[in-house]
């Protein structure tokens, strides 16, 4: 029987791995998902943060009564934007003697005061990783991987990117296709997906050395794992994105793909993108850099707020009403070899048509 679960905080980047929470583990049901205070979710629908259809589920803005769950999932957002009070809703859940478990991809990312309470609470407390497989071996020499590797990217982190990758996990889950798959999100390690942080992390490795430790231990994850693909989820941005929003200049992402080439990438694009011509040119860029062209993309209804990104130095988006993608689709239809899917709207099917009868 599954545990009754308070999801804390809820936020956007979540939104498509709680409509697949189910279909992803098995051990919680997650019957309250608890928004704090400011960002204005409270009482609407949880679609309503990224301004996407409902998904029939409410935001709280507050714990339920005692008796109603069982257990706090709490985790650290990736695209931290505002306060998420982890630490006071930790000890709230532990006062009425909930059982609270803490979510990250890796224990070195653990905040210390988070680490305090967990060492203070160690009969409540536990803290749920991507698992750690231990390399055996190995020569340190880059090896094309045995099996094809689709790596799930973005222009804009906030474009969906999360979505798009926890969604075909999912739908090759479903297929029965055996799979091994990374991503860096906290929750990954609840979905039975590997991370690597601890190789991002590693403070004594060099930049080549951590090229080489990726491409080691993703191949011997899928061996591990007897995959037939490789999922990947990009641990940044795929390029720089323009002057006002360099956004980390998709570094990470360069590395991986020194790592292990990818056979298929799937990119995930701001609305005003979505131009035939423009894609064909960013696509034509990224097989230089990435060492492959996109095979398809998500259209995303989240627009770059150019503004506020020369007044602040960061990235700042709004997510615009879902027509917006619409009309730009039916618009460039036909004009870009690169095909345009709106997953969030449409579903994962044609893209994972897509992507199965692909021929690089």
């Amino acid at each position: 029987m599954r545990k009754t679960a308070v999801l804390y905080p809820y936020c956007e980047e979540i939104l498509y791995a709680v409509t697949l929470f189910e279909q992803l583990q098995e051990e919680y049901e997650v019957r309250y998902l608890v928004s704090p205070p400011g960002f204005g979710y409270t009482g609407k629908d949880a679609g309503y943060a990224c301004n996407h259809p409902p998904i029939g589920q409410v935001v709280y803005g507050k714990f339920p009564t005692e008796k109603e769950w069982d257990v706090l999932l709490l985790f650290e957002p990736v695209l931290r934007k505002g306060d998420f009070f982890l630490k006071e809703c930790m000890e709230k859940a532990l006062l009425q003697r909930k059982e609270v478990i803490f979510l990250s991809a890796w224990e070195g990312n653990i905040p210390e005061e988070i680490q305090g309470i967990i060492q203070k609470y160690p009969e409540q407390t536990k803290v749920k990783t991507c698992p750690v497989v231990l390399v055996q071996g190995g020569d340190m020499k880059i090896h094309e991987p045995e099996v094809p590797v689709l790596l799930v990217g973005g222009l804009l982190r906030e474009a969906d990117c999360f979505a798009v990758f926890i969604k075909l996990v999912e739908r090759f889950r479903r297929e029965g296709s055996r799979i091994a798959g990374f991503s860096d999100h906290p929750l990954s390690g609840l979905f039975d997906l590997f991370s690597l942080d601890h190789i991002w992390g590693d403070r004594e490795a060099s930049e080549e050395e951590k090229v080489k430790k990726l491409n080691l231990y993703i191949n011997f994850v899928a061996r591990r794992r007897n995959a037939e693909i490789i999922l990947l989820e990009a641990p940044d941005v795929l390029m720089k994105y323009n002057e006002a929003a360099p956004n980390g200049f998709g570094i990470r992402s360069h590395m991986l793909c020194q790592a292990v080439a990818p056979d298929y990438l799937v990119g995930c694009i701001p609305f005003d993108v979505a131009e035939g011509k423009l894609l064909d040119m960013l696509g034509e860029g990224l097989s230089y850099r990435l060492g492959c062209n996109f095979c398809a993309v998500h259209v995303s209804n989240v627009l770059l707020d150019t503004a506020d990104a020369l007044r602040k130095q960061t990235v700042e988006i709004v997510h615009v009403d879902m027509e917006f993608v619409q009309k730009q689709l039916n618009k460039q239809d036909g004009e870009s070899k690169i095909p345009m899917f709106d997953v969030i709207r449409d579903g994962i099917e044609g893209m994972y048509e897509r992507i199965r009868n692909y021929g690089g």
